[in-house]
């Protein structure tokens, strides 16, 4: 790991640190920080178990009493985690007073880099469990002693990293990220052990249960992630592609790509063969079905998360995935300077854009009036001459539907859903977007309340919401620093803590990604996310993701 930035670069008598928040997290409700943009600087400290978090496009796994600090501007995710897994986020701000006694709030300064471990005597779980519990039970004269308590636990993290001598848990994080920049090359489990001072056999162990794969797996999922890339690129020969990722015979790298895609490198060259630019982020979600890995497409951690986690390696023109138009101009060029065959975008862009488009490939619009994302899967399948795997597809799709329906029915028979999305501090019962569809259309198991179905987008107050009969709620939070802190204040209220649904356990906190997404692929994993969700309390929703495991094998 690199070093920690050096205390004497930050910590003086002119810098003064306020905390502004602190959160709990557990397995069971990492999803509320799936991805969300920092306004203030946050120490992420894992108390117990593991969790992967990814910071703008770096990826870090921490366990217990390990952290990582974020600056504001970087977006932050957590991607998984282990079932124990305990930990805290800690928000803050930083000021600086300057020679004319005014206090500048900073933004770039480095707290510390890398993933640094507390010190083994300090007992950080009931330190940070201490300060959570205070900070968010009382006011006042509390809350300052939660600053003291703060700053002490900041202390022992400064302390931690003045230590001498590097752990070995951290130089495992590190060797992953050596394997990253040198899979390419001869590596093997004796020089990476090395590294870290282990022996061969224990550094294998650790790897292994840490990242839950081999160490000459994960060489291999490297390896065969830039191999698709290198094919979709398309000037490459197989033989050409097997040496630049490492391996000399070119008829083992072909026997090894078919046993981890279920496709020869020749097939795969000549599905990738064509290349289409997903031009806007949901066309990702149609073409992947399809068995079309985009030549080009929205790439970001936070605003198209899945497919860059998931995708990231194999397409090799990543275009600005920044909301709606912000960066067209951007993403203008970088199509124009490539020779592609096909785009495929929305046909909500503007009438320069479209000139532009048109003159570098063959474009398809997917009309503003397909509103049903089958329609839309169906209408670009037509366009790319898939039509009869889209068919195919649907058809398990359908069939799966249909199996967590009938699981759905005996838990939810008669009993009424809403959808609530929470902003800043106001609720709002949705009936217009993909959550609201996908739930009363496909799923046909749960029954909208009848004041859903009266507008859209309404708001509502806590007292309104009280007055119902709402069995279910699925609920949207905003993932910003004071929409959180209104949900957590919520959540305490005794109002809330009475509704029926959350008496009964039936309150899913979802995500926009996937729920609001309006692709195929999207809507597949619903249904993946609504069986997870049940999971806990039905042996028939755990069989049924035995059942249809990889059925939608993109390859």
């Amino acid at each position: 790991m690199n070093p920690a930035c050096p205390v004497n670069e930050w910590l003086t008598e002119n810098i003064f640190i306020k905390l502004d928040t602190v959160d709990y997290l557990s397995h069971s409700d990492i999803h509320r920080f799936k991805h969300q943009f920092l306004q203030s600087y946050a120490l992420i400290l894992a108390t117990k178990g593991r969790v992967l978090l990814e910071a703008d496009e770096t990826e870090m796994e921490l366990h217990g009493c390990e952290g990582y600090a974020c600056s504001p501007g970087t977006t932050l995710g957590i991607c998984e985690s282990s079932e124990h897994f305990e930990g805290y986020i800690f928000f803050l701000k930083i000021y600086e007073e300057r020679k004319d006694n005014q206090a500048i709030l900073q933004s770039d300064m480095l707290l510390f880099s890398g993933v640094w471990k507390l010190q083994e005597n300090l007992d950080a779980a009931s330190v940070c469990k201490k300060i959570f519990q205070t900070w968010h039970d009382a006011s006042g004269t509390e809350r300052f002693r939660c600053q003291m308590d703060f700053l002490n636990l900041l202390l022992s993290m400064i302390h931690s990293q003045e230590q001498d001598g590097m752990k070995s848990c951290l130089s495992i994080e590190e060797v992953k990220q050596f394997i990253g920049k040198h899979y390419m090359h001869h590596i093997t489990v004796n020089q990476l052990a090395d590294l870290t001072r282990l022996s061969c056999k224990y550094f294998a162990e650790v790897f292994k249960k840490r990242y839950g794969k081999t160490v000459m797996e994960y060489v291999t999922e490297l390896r065969l992630q830039e191999a698709k890339r290198l094919m979709n690129q398309g000037n490459l020969k197989i033989k050409e592609i097997a040496h630049e990722i490492g391996y000399k015979d070119e008829f083992y790298f072909s026997r090894k790509f078919r046993k981890e895609t279920g496709m020869t490198p020749t097939n795969y060259m000549k599905n990738v063969k064509q290349k289409v630019v997903a031009y806007t982020s949901n066309i990702i979600g149609h073409l992947i079905p399809l068995q079309v890995i985009p030549y080009a497409a929205p790439m970001h951690p936070k605003w198209t998360s899945y497919y860059y986690h998931h995708y990231r390696r194999e397409i090799p023109l990543p275009l600005s995935a920044y909301r709606i138009n912000e960066e067209w101009e951007t993403n203008m060029m970088r199509v124009m300077q490539e020779s592609v065959d096909i785009i495929i975008t929305s046909a909500a862009i503007q009438p320069k854009e479209q000139t532009l488009l048109e003159k570098t490939a063959s474009v398809i619009y997917v009309p503003q009036q397909i509103n049903s994302w089958r329609n839309q899967f169906l209408y670009i399948a037509n366009k790319l001459d898939k039509n009869e795997l889209a068919h195919k597809w649907l058809q398990t799709y359908e069939q799966k539907a249909a199996s967590i329906n009938a699981a759905l029915c005996k838990q939810f028979m008669n009993k009424t859903t809403a959808v609530l999305r929470m902003v800043n501090d106001s609720l709002y019962i949705e009936t217009g977007n993909q959550l609201f569809s996908f739930l009363f259309e496909d799923l046909h198991s749960f029954v909208p309340h009848s004041l859903s179905l009266e507008k859209l987008h309404q708001p509502i107050t806590i007292d309104s919401l009280s007055q119902l009969q709402i069995d279910c709620i699925f609920m949207l939070v905003r993932q910003d620093d004071e929409t959180r802190k209104n949900w957590d204040m919520l959540q305490r209220t005794e109002q809330w803590q009475q509704l029926p649904a959350v008496r009964t356990g039936n309150v899913m906190l979802v995500s926009s990604d996937p729920w609001l997404e309006n692709s195929a692929h999207a809507y597949l994993r619903k249904l993946d996310s609504v069986a997870k969700l049940f999971s806990n309390t039905s042996s028939q929703f755990r069989s049924m993701l035995h059942v249809f495991d990889g059925g939608f094998s993109v390859h």
